[in-house]
């Protein structure tokens, strides 16, 4: 019996498909199940991460879920979710022609609304940069630079509050 293919979308509260999205969304996940032997029948269970790899924080989003024409949707609604990472994955539980199977696991950002995020002095910071290529086909510096500079201004600022006290 062959396996069918399982593919997924997160989608934000207008049914739009989403890899990122601000504090404070909600989303919901759908499956679309596909084989060479016709459209699968059955249901999709969803899973619900509170990491973007789909290996801690795990609970149910959703078991059950009817396929309709080869679609489940939507998963339940997780949100509204603070700054982090997260991830949803979906299990096709099988038919009588296709054998069960997982999705890849689909990663979800959620980054500051805006951009802006307030940190402690002090506070440990990790965060992505993306940067587009200039015509030699060289990653453009601009925004690591910007970047280092405002953590150095804010170290000198707390070192001159503390100065002035």
């Amino acid at each position: 019996m062959p396996t069918a293919t399982v593919a997924t979308s997160i989608h934000d509260a207008s049914h739009a498909v989403v890899t990122s999205v601000p504090t404070g969304t909600t989303v919901h996940d759908a499956a679309t199940v596909s084989g060479s032997l016709g459209t699968p029948t059955g249901n999709v269970d969803f899973t619900f991460y509170t990491s973007g790899n789909c290996t801690t924080g795990a609970s149910a989003s959703g078991t059950g879920i009817a396929l309709v024409a080869g679609v489940a949707h939507p998963s339940s609604s997780q949100g509204p979710l603070n700054l982090g990472a997260y991830s949803f994955k979906a299990h096709y539980n099988g038919d009588s022609n296709y054998n069960a199977a997982d999705s890849p696991c689909e990663p979800l950002s959620v980054g500051p609304v805006g951009g802006i995020v307030d940190i402690q002095v002090g506070t440990a910071v990790e965060y992505t940069v993306q940067t587009r290529t200039g015509g030699g086909g060289l990653p453009t510096p601009a925004l690591a630079i910007a970047a280092a500079t405002v953590i150095a201004a804010a170290a000198a600022l707390y070192r001159r509050r503390r100065y002035l006290r």
